[in-house]
C-alpha cells in the first residue's frame, strides 16, 4: 500500500511538473484567468448579496478596482528593475567581455579537444546532441573493451549483449527491462562485467531520449531545456565514479581509459547545460518583461474606466440569468489581475528549473532516492 502511495504520489507529481513547465504559458495564462472569470460569475448564482446592490450602497465600484491601478504601476516599476538586471549582465568593459569571451572558447575548445571531431556547432540544441552523441559514442567504446576482456562464456549469450541494432541504434531490447536497472547503484548481485554493460545501456538509453527530445528544438523555447534537465547526468556521473573506484583492479587499461572518457564527457556536460540554462533565463526574463508590459496598458485603461464611469445603475438586464454587471466586473477582473498572472506563469517556471539544476555534478538533491 505505501508503495502504491509512494509511486501515485510521484506519478501526481511528475504530471503537475510536466503541464507547470511544459505548456505554452499564454496557454497556460488563459486557463487560469478562464477559471477565475468561471468561478466568479458562478459565485454570483449562490444567494450572495447581489452586485449590484452592493455597489449601490457603495456608490460606485471604485471601491474595488482603485487598488488595481497603483498594483499594475508598481507592477510596471518591477519589470523596469528586471530588465536592468538581465542587461546589466550584458554590459561592461572591453576588458569584462573579452574575458567573458575567451572563458567561452576556451572550454568550446576543450569539449572539441576532448570529442575530437572538428569544430562544435554554435546552435544550443546542437551542441547539446553533439556532446550526448559523442557520450554515447564513448559508452559504446567501454562496452566493447569491456566485453572484449571479459573471459566468460555465458550460456545462451554471446558477450556482445548490448550491440547496436541493425540500423545503427542501440538495441536495449536484449535487456529484460531498461526500468529494472534505472539504478545501477542498486545491482549488488552482479559482477563486474554485467553491472558495466547495465550501466552503459541506462546511459545509451538516457542519450537516445535526449536526442529525441533535442530533434528540431530551437532556443528560447522550453524544448532545449527540458531535454537538458530528463538527462540525469548527476546520477550517471556518480555511478560511472564509482564503477572505476570499486573495479579499478579489475578492469584492463583500456576498459578505465573509456570509462575515464565517459566521466570526462559527463563532466562537460554539467557545465554546458548550465550556461544554456543561464542563457534561457535570461532570455525568459526578457519576454516576461515584454509581456508584463503588453498586458499592463490595457489592465490600466480597464481598470481605470471600471473607476470613472461604473456604478450601480450601469448595464442593465441580464444575459443565461446573470446580470450584466456582474459579466462586465467579472471580465474586468481578469483583466486587472492579468499582469499578476503572466508574472506567475514565468517565473513558476523559472524557479521550478532553478530548484532543480541548484546543484551541479555528482550531487543529487532528491530527496525521494539515494544513489549511495
Amino acid at each position: 500500500m505505501t508503495r502504491l502511495s509512494a509511486e501515485a504520489r510521484e506519478f501526481g507529481s511528475d504530471v503537475a511538473e510536466r503541464v507547470l513547465l511544459r505548456t505554452n504559458r499564454w496557454a497556460l495564462i488563459l486557463v487560469v484567468l478562464a477559471v477565475v472569470f468561471i468561478a466568479l460569475v458562478s459565485l454570483s448564482q449562490v444567494g450572495l448579496t447581489p452586485l449590484r446592490t452592493i455597489v449601490e450602497n457603495q456608490n460606485g465600484i471604485g471601491f474595488f478596482f482603485s487598488a488595481f491601478i497603483g498594483t499594475i504601476v508598481t507592477g510596471t516599476a518591477i519589470v523596469v528593475t528586471i530588465n536592468q538586471l538581465v542587461l546589466a549582465q550584458e554590459l561592461g568593459a572591453v576588458g569584462d567581455q573579452h574575458e567573458r569571451m575567451q572563458g567561452s572558447m576556451a572550454f568550446q575548445r576543450e569539449v572539441e579537444a576532448e570529442i575530437g571531431d572538428g569544430v562544435s556547432p554554435t546552435d544550443p540544441a546542437t551542441f547539446l546532441s553533439y556532446l550526448a552523441d559523442a557520450i554515447g559514442e564513448r559508452v559504446t567504446v567501454l562496452h566493447h573493451t569491456v566485453t572484449e576482456g571479459d573471459a566468460r562464456s555465458t550460456p545462451g549469450a554471446g558477450p556482445d549483449t548490448m550491440s547496436d541494432g541493425p540500423d545503427g541504434s542501440d538495441d536495449v531490447d536484449n535487456v529484460d527491462s531498461v526500468d529494472d536497472i534505472d539504478d545501477v547503484d542498486d545491482m549488488d548481485d552482479v559482477d563486474d562485467v554485467d553491472e558495466i554493460l547495465a550501466y552503459g545501456t541506462v546511459v545509451r538509453t538516457d542519450v537516445q531520449a535526449l536526442k529525441k527530445e533535442l530533434t528540431g528544438a530551437e532556443f528560447g523555447t522550453f524544448d532545449v531545456i527540458w531535454g537538458a534537465l530528463e538527462f540525469d547526468y548527476s546520477r550517471r556521473l556518480h555511478t560511472a565514479r564509482r564503477l572505476r573506484h570499486e573495479h579499478a583492479d579489475r578492469l584492463s587499461s583500456d576498459a578505465l581509459d573509456a570509462l575515464e572518457d565517459v566521466i570526462t564527457l559527463l563532466e562537460l556536460f554539467g557545465p554546458t547545460r548550465e550556461h544554456i540554462k543561464t542563457l534561457y533565463f535570461q532570455w525568459e526574463l526578457i519576454d516576461l518583461s515584454r509581456a508584463l508590459l503588453y498586458v499592463s496598458i490595457p489592465a490600466l485603461a480597464v481598470t481605470a474606466a471600471m473607476n470613472m464611469y461604473v456604478d450601480g445603475n450601469t448595464f442593465p438586464g441580464t444575459v443565461l440569468g446573470v446580470d450584466n454587471l456582474v459579466w462586465v466586473t467579472s471580465a474586468a477582473f481578469v483583466v486587472g489581475i492579468s499582469p499578476f498572472v503572466v508574472f506567475t506563469a514565468y517565473v513558476l517556471r523559472i524557479a521550478t528549473v532553478a530548484k532543480r539544476t541548484l546543484a551541479i555534478g555528482p550531487l543529487i538533491l532528491d530527496t525521494g532516492s539515494n544513489p549511495d
